[in-house]
């Protein structure tokens, strides 16, 4: 479907492949969210981004994004004592508006792994569990800068999603995240 929607795009002339297209950025963000299995809306989330382009016109641009993203929270009471970490690898497609202007508007949907770890202490010992499962991630963001080798642009990313347990166990996750990209 994503080919026949590309293939359109490309056929009215929205999105067209240029010779003079960048080589890709880097994106640096902290941000905030709820950690899968926590319930702990004060998650730290550290990321990072890197992504090539695909195809790019005045109108539109296509883009494919590895992000990288670790977030861990814990908590502690009389008696105990857990931290939460998971970290998240979902390749995503990235559809961007207007991808040669100075406000740039993105959207991201993708599939990938997360790996969660936890450990709990207590007055009675120590519970650890590890599970790596299947997930999905989507993103609306707003870029702010230029895109050229060198140039810094603020990103802005209001909405993020995270859905755990694709193979049957789920779990959501809201994002919002906040950072610096790099073009390279």
């Amino acid at each position: 479907m994503m080919t026949t929607l590309l293939a359109v795009a490309l056929s009215n002339g929205a999105l067209a492949q240029t010779a003079q297209m960048s080589s890709g950025n880097a994106e640096f963000l902290i941000g905030a969210g709820a950690l899968p299995g926590s319930g702990d809306p004060e998650t730290f989330v550290l990321g990072f981004r890197g992504e090539v382009p695909v195809a790019t016109g005045d109108v539109l641009g296509v883009g494919v994004v590895i992000p990288v993203e670790l977030a861990s929270s814990g908590d502690d009471g009389i008696g105990w004592q857990s931290q939460n970490t998971a970290l998240e690898v979902a390749p995503s497609i990235r559809g961007r508006i207007a991808p040669d202007g100075v406000v740039r508007v993105y959207g991201d949907l993708g599939f990938g792994l997360v790996h969660r770890f936890s450990e709990t202490d207590t007055w009675f010992g120590s519970v650890n569990n590890n599970r790596t499962t299947l997930m999905a991630r989507s993103a609306l963001g707003l870029e702010i800068g230029g895109r050229e080798p060198g140039d810094v642009a603020l990103v802005l990313e209001p909405i993020g999603y995270r859905h755990y347990g694709l193979d049957g166990d789920g779990a959501d996750r809201f994002v919002m995240m906040a950072g610096i990209q790099v073009g390279l």
